[in-house]
């Protein structure tokens, strides 16, 4: 097992970033830069972080050019759906394509492992990553003509210099940096089967045991309850635009009442949606009556539980206490998960609750009866949810709640 120094961001994350710089200028100096060659070698010798950073900064660089041409600011968002794809990939891969570049440049003999773990934790990503390619192409997002509603509303409540500020560190830069902070779990696992020279463990230490087949099982449901609220939230869009949305495939227009659309497994969204939920503008029924955004709960979710791949590697290399006492078990255990690695489902949260918030304030400024709908359903949580209806039948005063979320609608909202 690697030293538990790998597990700390001060004695390895932090100083493997420091020297990419340096790193980089002195592999360069005494490398031709237009050679594929010496790319080649650069990648086959470095700390596979140093090539991320390389490929995240020309990622960035794309993305803002884009942005500066089209005048478009969803140019990230587009490589949102298949980025964290991609080092994910990098990481997994990084054993086997260094040791054929080593083999191309004669380098020492190597053995070459995909590690099973790390090949889960890319299968897994790689389904993710089809789920949230499909619901954008099926919304149409792929046109370079679409831009995500919230970008405008931003860009109207800002000064031009302070939106190009802004686009050019936020939307460019932070984004591309989040999306190759999702692979952090996938490097720390890396580096526990390479040593400071990346030189392969003769020990490989992520092989697959009974919680990574749990992990994968809750990974998949939770994929498909994304799947279902992010299907139900498109079948009310387009319940209200006269819309037919199929399970698969783009959405057209409705031409009678008999189209089939499902909205879960069983139910036309004639069958579920109604005029009064057209009037109210926004969906209440299916999972959305459990959280007001089920999908961004789900999301959050997919991070936390790539995270957890990290505890279960170092698991049984931490000695149980003596004492049982719930204190020093958290002594002990914590080190599992205070990893620079939890900065992955960590940065994502804190993005996702920042996005809500803007989102929600939208909404509440479009729709006069979503804060009545606030008041019966939390954000995410249908636990609270469950809570906010116990206290509301308590108080007494949730009728107008109840009605305003899912009664009759006199007029559009």
């Amino acid at each position: 097992m690697a030293s538990s120094a790998y597990l700390k961001a001060a004695t390895h994350l932090w100083p493997t970033l420091q020297s990419f710089p340096s790193t980089f200028h002195a592999f360069f100096t005494s490398h031709p830069v237009l050679s594929l060659e010496s790319w080649l070698t650069y990648y086959a010798t470095v700390d596979p972080l140093h090539t991320a950073i390389v490929l995240c900064t020309i990622s960035a660089t794309a993305c803002y050019v884009m942005q500066q041409i089209t005048g478009n600011a969803s140019q990230v968002d587009r490589i949102w759906t298949f980025a964290p794809v991609w080092y994910g990939a990098h990481f997994a891969v990084q054993p086997v394509l260094t040791f054929y570049g080593r083999k191309v440049f004669s380098s020492p003999d190597t053995s070459a492992h995909l590690q099973p773990r790390l090949a889960l934790m890319l299968g897994l990503q790689l389904l993710w990553s089809s789920r949230l390619s499909y619901n954008a192409w099926r919304r149409g997002f792929f046109k370079l003509s679409e831009e995500d509603y919230r970008w405008p509303e931003l860009r109207k409540g800002m000064s031009r210099p302070l939106w190009e500020v802004f686009s050019l560190f936020f939307i460019a830069i932070a984004q591309n940096i989040l999306l190759a902070m999702t692979a952090l779990p996938q490097y720390l696992l890396l580096t526990t089967t390479f040593s400071a020279l990346n030189q392969l463990s003769p020990k490989p230490s992520l092989q697959l045991t009974t919680a990574d087949y749990i992990l994968a099982s809750v990974f998949v449901f939770n994929l498909l309850l994304e799947f279902m609220s992010d299907h139900q939230q498109q079948c009310y869009q387009n319940f209200k635009r006269d819309m037919v949305n199929p399970m698969f495939g783009l959405p057209r227009e409705r031409k009678g009442r008999d189209d089939f659309v499902m909205f879960d497994l069983f139910r036309k969204d004639t069958d579920v949606f109604n005029e009064d939920d057209k009037k109210r503008g926004f969906i209440t029924k299916g999972l959305w009556s459990l959280a007001r955004h089920p999908n961004f709960a789900c999301e959050q979710m997919v991070w936390w539980l790539l995270f957890l791949f990290v505890p279960i590697t170092f698991y049984h290399s931490i000695s149980a206490p003596a004492s049982s006492s719930l204190v020093d078990l958290l002594k002990a255990y914590h080190p599992l998960v205070a990893t620079y690695a939890i900065l992955s489902p960590v940065a994502m949260s804190i993005l996702f609750y920042a996005s809500t918030d803007f989102t929600e304030k939208m909404s509440t400024s479009k729709y006069p009866l979503y804060k009545e709908y606030q008041k019966c359903v939390d954000s995410f949580n249908p636990l609270i949810t469950g809570v906010k209806t116990l206290l509301l039948n308590v108080r007494g005063d949730g009728k107008k709640a109840w009605e305003g979320t899912w009664g009759k609608v006199e007029k559009k909202q």
